[in-house]
């Protein structure tokens, strides 16, 4: 592939799965659902939908989510 052809490629549509790669501005919500799904009220069940158009960050909020777990730093209410 030539240079100028390699600038000009469209990329692929690749979710994000850190925080400072977030242009949607769904680190908060990512947050947010975090915490509620380990929330001790969501023990007994909880159910979450996710729904929007292919290449509206839908698998990016996951990605976010399960980094937010991951991290360790969930804020949960007792």
């Amino acid at each position: 592939m030539t240079e100028i052809a390699e600038q000009s490629a469209i990329g692929g549509d690749r979710p994000i799965d850190t925080p400072s790669s977030d242009r949607l501005g769904f680190s908060e919500v990512a947050v947010r659902l975090a915490d509620a799904l380990a929330a001790p009220s969501s023990n007994g069940g909880l159910v979450v939908g996710l729904e929007g158009k292919w290449g509206s960050g839908k698998s990016s909020l996951l990605f976010l989510v399960e980094a937010k777990r991951r991290s360790g730093s969930l804020i949960t209410a007792r």
